[in-house]
């Protein structure tokens, strides 16, 4: 966004109205959650390989849904830090966190899937793949 565009829109948050400012406020928030779980998610430089023929000789690759991707030097395949993990191809990262908390304290899928704001079938998926996962890294607690 261009530095006037900016401020045009900083100008504005001053006329809109409470239901508005709540709308704004929330999706705010959720790109910030949303950045914060993929930070948490990416591997260090040092311990990533390439998913696919286990070689380290990769370069940076641009990024996807604010998780940087790489190109293998050796077999030619993208990836980034969850190809290839329970976690792959899911999308509404920035409920990830909420729904770790209500695994944690025990919710039911219906339960969880209120408290986040999915779906039902989204939040069994989820449950599905998030145990799967935790099981992979020998987690000791849910959403830590």
């Amino acid at each position: 966004m261009k530095n006037i565009e900016f401020r045009k829109l900083i100008d504005r948050i001053d006329k809109i109205n409470n239901l508005e400012f709540r709308l704004l406020k929330e999706k705010v928030e959720q790109r910030i959650y949303s950045k914060r779980v993929s930070y948490i998610l990416e591997t260090p430089l040092s311990e990533l390989k390439c998913p696919f023929c286990n070689h380290s000789n990769f370069i940076k690759w641009g990024k996807r849904s604010d998780l940087q991707r790489y190109k293998c030097k050796n077999c030619r395949k993208t990836f980034n830090s969850l190809t290839k993990t329970p976690l792959a191809r899911l999308r509404r990262k920035g409920h990830w966190l909420d729904y770790c908390n209500c695994l944690k304290y025990g919710y039911t899928v219906r339960g969880a899937a209120a408290e986040c704001g999915i779906n039902k079938n989204t939040s069994f998926r989820w449950r599905h793949r998030f145990l799967t996962n935790s099981k992979f890294i020998k987690a000791k607690t849910v959403g830590e």
